[in-house]
C-alpha cells in the first residue's frame, strides 16, 4: 500500500498546498470547516502499545463527503529487561472521509476514509543495562579506557509517502460540537501502525438548523 517515492523537496509542500486550495474553495462556497483533537493508543507490529495524539481540520465537501487535513503522532516500544526498541511516528496527510448518513437525519454517523500522507519515523534500539568493556591501558599512568556499546546502536530515520486508512464513528452532540471515535492504519514497508483514538471536535460558524443533534434542544446554541 506504499506509493512510489517522490522528491522530498516538493512532495510535502505540494500536498499541503493542494489541500489548502481545495479547503479555501469550499469555505468560499459556504461550507464551514471544523477542528478535532484526538488522543489514544498506538500499536506497531509486535511492539508494546504506546500513546498517540493528533489534530484534524475537517472540511465538508458535499453531504456525506469531507476532507481532513490531519497530523497524527504515535509512539510504541518493546522492552524485555536487557534490550529495548523505541519507534516514533508522525504523519501529515489529506484524508477523504465518506459516510452514507446525512447530518440532518442521523446524529450517529459511521464513516470510512483514505488518503495520502507523508510519514516521518524514528527507530532506536538500545541496551537497557549498558555493557561496558575496559580496553587495555596504553601506559601505566593512563586511565583505563571504557567503551559503552549503547552509543554505538544505530538510530534509523525514514521519511516517505504512505496511504493512511481510517474508519470510525461521529456522534453529533450539538449543532457545533461532536465526539469522534476512530481507528487509523498507516502501513509502511515492514511495519503497520494502528492508532485507536477518541476525540472532540467543533465547527466554525453557525451550521444549518437541519443538523440533527443527540442532546436536548436547550444545548442548541
Amino acid at each position: 500500500m506504499l506509493i512510489p517515492h517522490l522528491p522530498s523537496r516538493w512532495t510535502k509542500p505540494g500536498l499541503v498546498l493542494c489541500a489548502l486550495v481545495l479547503s479555501s474553495t469550499c469555505f468560499a462556497q459556504g461550507h464551514k470547516p471544523g477542528f478535532e483533537w484526538v488522543t489514544g493508543t498506538a500499536k506497531a507490529n509486535s511492539l508494546y502499545t504506546g500513546t498517540s495524539m493528533g489534530v484534524n481540520m475537517s472540511q465538508q465537501l458535499h453531504e456525506g463527503l469531507s476532507m481532513d487535513l490531519t497530523v497524527l503522532g504515535g509512539r510504541a516500544e518493546f522492552d524485555n529487561g536487557s534490550f529495548a526498541h523505541n519507534s516514533r511516528m508522525r504523519v501529515y496527510g489529506a484524508v477523504f472521509n465518506y459516510t452514507p448518513f446525512h447530518r440532518h437525519t442521523h446524529a450517529v454517523r459511521p464513516w470510512i476514509g483514505s488518503g495520502i500522507g507523508w510519514i516521518s519515523m524514528v527507530r532506536q534500539e538500545y541496551a537497557v543495562q549498558p555493557q561496558e568493556v575496559t580496553a587495555p591501558q596504553m601506559s601505566e599512568d593512563a586511565p583505563p579506557m571504557v567503551r559503552n556499546f549503547t552509543a554505538e546502536l544505530p538510530t534509523e530515520r525514514m521519511r516517505r509517502l504512505a496511504m493512511p486508512v481510517r474508519v470510525g464513528i461521529d456522534v453529533q452532540l450539538t449543532r457545533r460540537s461532536h465526539a469522534t471515535l476512530g481507528v487509523t492504519f498507516v502501513p509502511d514497508r515492514d511495519i503497520l501502525w494502528s492508532m485507536t483514538q477518541v476525540g472532540f471536535g467543533f465547527q466554525l460558524g453557525r451550521p444549518r438548523n437541519s443538523v440533527r443533534p443527540l442532546l436536548s434542544p436547550r444545548f442548541l446554541i
